[in-house]
């Protein structure tokens, strides 16, 4: 079982749009005082939460001068919590059996994008004068965050009309996971690594989890075949790049934890920042409304589907699943050589978001963007925000196919529809 923490993924998601509350089940509150910010965590993360490890996020109106002001005063707390517990009189007090931390505390990270707040091991001291700070919201205790796939169909459903050689051209795909191999022949030198979060780590894939999705969206023989893989790095780079070829940006995260309103709330921000981000529902055969980051409202939540067109027995469902994609025994690149393959069954994020992104149409609400046969009207093309790639995936989907679906769940199948009103390829 591939896993990290919730801090890690909020250290690789892009987040630099506007934060969005995505709280829609109840939380867990912890030690609520008179003007204590409260301390939560959902019930589905009970049993992978991380003794004395928080994330603090702070109010929505922070700035980037209270955050400083924040993060001092938190390294301050720290210190003289520090020195208390290896110096001072009441030195045992620090130091319980809940509560272990003797030289192991301190500040972890700072996030300073939609998601403002900080990340750290801190002990009982220390957290309770975090929990009085005015800029403070709430403490979220940080757990593990797992990679999704089962032990145990490929795309040709699809796109059953044509695969377009340039489909993603353009398009930088961000891939939050455990790696690339970069050498693999089937990503053609597209593919590189970029920011590799968990301490200790190093920039290389050893577990292969990662190139399913990644192989789907910019493969030789796959949907999106000349879009560029990356791992994570700063999403300030392709924005800046000023590349007249740069169509957009692409983020795929299969990782699912117990419910994170920081991890939501992180997701939703980069969003509304102009990435079209896809998720996974989770492979727990449950609701995917009480996993993170399945439950954010903003990006495409993927569940997976058979190549009979049915639900898999592991995938999540509910009303957060957005739409299906193929994610029954896909054939992979692998780890360990140039041509390595594997087999897993997951879910199939990002796999035509690439390729939609490189044709989406200026308002895909608008039925004047669409034929009579539901194609789209390629002639009237432009930038595509990534509400609207939503629409036009779910729009473009086959719908009423899938079976063994549970009580309200959308039954789309993903497809990339790439042709004109006659059936066409319109490239």
């Amino acid at each position: 079982m591939i896993t990290t923490v919730v801090v890690a993924v909020l250290l690789a998601v892009p987040v630099l749009g506007a934060p969005l509350s995505a709280s829609t089940e109840p939380l867990v509150g912890g030690n609520v005082g008179l003007n204590l910010a409260p301390i939560i965590s959902h019930p589905t993360a009970k049993q992978d939460i991380i003794p004395n490890q928080y994330i603090v996020v702070l109010r929505l109106e922070t700035t980037f001068d209270d955050l400083n002001t924040h993060v001092m005063a938190v390294r301050l707390c720290d210190e003289v919590s520090y020195l208390i517990r290896r110096h001072g009189h009441v030195a045992d007090a620090f130091v319980s059996p809940t509560n272990p931390l003797i030289d192991g505390s301190g500040l972890l990270h700072i996030f300073d994008g939609a998601l403002k707040g900080v990340a750290g091991r801190f002990i009982d001291a220390t957290l309770d004068k975090i929990r009085t700070m005015p800029e403070v919201e709430y403490v979220e205790r940080d757990q593990v965050v797992y990679a999704i796939h089962e032990p145990e169909l490929g795309f040709s459903n699809l796109n059953q009309y044509i695969h377009d050689l340039n489909g993603g051209d353009g398009v930088d795909v961000y891939v939050i996971d455990t790696g690339i191999n970069v050498d693999h022949e089937e990503f053609e030198g597209r593919a590189y690594l970029g920011h590799t979060v968990p301490a200790g780590d190093k920039d290389e894939d050893n577990n292969g989890h990662v190139p399913a999705p990644l192989r789907a969206g910019t493969g030789v023989t796959w949907v999106s075949k000349a879009a560029q893989a990356k791992a994570i790095e700063a999403i300030k780079e392709f924005r800046a790049t000023g590349k007249t070829s740069h169509k957009g940006s692409v983020a795929n995260m299969s990782l699912s934890s117990g419910r994170s309103p920081a991890l939501d709330l992180a997701v939703d921000g980069a969003v509304r920042n102009g990435v079209h981000f896809a998720v996974a529902t989770g492979n727990d055969n449950a609701g995917a409304c009480y996993y993170s980051p399945a439950v954010a409202r903003l990006m495409v939540t993927v569940g997976a589907s058979t190549l009979s067109d049915e639900r898999t027995h592991f995938s999540n469902y509910g009303k957060c699943v957005d739409i299906f994609a193929s994610g029954l025994e896909i054939l992979s690149t692998g780890i360990g050589s140039k041509n390595a393959t594997h087999e897993w069954s997951w879910m199939t994020a990002f796999i035509p978001v690439s390729f939609v992104e490189q044709i989406g149409p200026a308002s895909v609400s608008d039925e004047s963007f669409y034929n009579a046969d539901g194609t789209l009207d390629v002639t009237q093309f432009g930038e595509i925000t990534p509400t609207q790639l939503k629409t036009a995936l779910i729009r473009l989907g086959i719908m009423g196919n899938l079976s063994k679906l549970p009580p309200n769940t959308i039954n789309v199948l993903i497809f990339s529809n790439a042709t004109d009103a006659k059936g066409h390829p319109w490239y």
